[in-house]
């Protein structure tokens, strides 16, 4: 996929924003559901997983595919600590 959108020298960027970002989410995610409630939360950590896959899927650049596994990367570490608070 990164040779198809022109990323092949800087390709291991994309797992490394989506660590990057779920590290810099994380520790807001429970102090944002005591705010706002669970559900809320959990929803918007799930429609940030799906927009930032379709992104990565749809990408005509190597930017697109960044920006989408960052959004991707926000979304997982709100799925992942509430999956753990569960």
């Amino acid at each position: 996929m990164t040779k198809d959108i022109g990323g092949t020298a800087g390709q291991v960027w994309l797992p490394v924003c989506n660590t990057l970002v779920l590290a810099a989410v994380g520790p807001f995610s429970g102090y944002l559901q005591d705010l706002f409630g669970r559900r809320w939360i959990t929803l918007c950590g799930s429609i940030t997983i799906m927009v930032g896959v379709v992104l990565v899927g749809t990408a005509h650049s190597f930017a697109q595919g960044i920006a989408g596994m960052c959004l991707a990367g926000g979304g997982a570490a709100i799925g992942e600590l509430t999956a753990l608070a569960g």
